[in-house]
């Protein structure tokens, strides 16, 4: 089975079924008593992660009580790693405000709420606009988009997992350079970029 959007294409296959004969890693019955502090200490270097809701995780590195480290992802920064507060910012409130969707969107009845009068005026509401507004604005036309806000959720996990394990800017000073170079060097090419129109013009 194929899905696809105009954009993007997925595809559903059947998962096959699992073979009677047990796998090798369900043999393997480990419990903390197999494992040893030195050896732990030695040869792995142990995350403790604490999800909460201002943060999508706050890690402690290490098994030293007095010198541990802390890294942590807050839910302000994943959003923005995802680009998806751009995108919402820049581009989408543009598209809603050049077609009047945002007064729409603005105006719709309030759906949570035990008063049946209420909700079907928010069900009228829908019904009334939808063909005409909302279903052209949400169709295939934000596909491209849609897809570039996914890959930016999958580089995202991946960041996050890095994060962890090595550190970002905000951890590491030699990648804070780094970026301060890079910037630099954007810099001085969008510069030598615009004079170059300047003298074309």
């Amino acid at each position: 089975m194929a899905k696809s959007d105009g954009y993007a294409i997925g595809f559903i296959f059947n998962r096959k079924k699992r073979s009677n004969a047990p796998e090798l890693i369900e043999n393997h019955n480990l419990t903390l008593d197999d494992f040893n502090f030195k050896e732990v200490k030695n040869t792995c270097r142990p995350a403790f992660l604490d999800p909460g809701r201002k943060r999508v995780f706050c890690a402690s590195l290490g098994l030293d009580n007095k010198n541990h480290r802390i890294r942590q992802c807050t839910m302000k920064e994943y959003y923005h790693m995802t680009g998806s507060t751009r995108y919402l910012k820049k581009k989408l409130q543009q598209m809603k405000a050049n077609r009047s969707i945002d007064t729409l969107e603005s105006s719709i009845p309030w759906p949570k709420t035990t008063k049946v009068e209420q909700y079907s005026n928010y069900v009228t509401y829908l019904l009334r606009h939808i063909d005409q507004f909302f279903f052209p604005f949400y169709n295939f036309d934000t596909a491209k988009d849609r897809f570039h806000l996914y890959q930016g959720r999958q580089r995202t996990a991946d960041n996050m997992v890095n994060i962890i394990i090595n550190g970002s800017s905000n951890y590491n000073k030699s990648k804070r350079k780094n970026l301060q170079k890079n910037r630099k060097k954007k810099k001085k090419k969008n510069k030598n970029k615009n004079n170059k129109n300047i003298s074309k013009g």
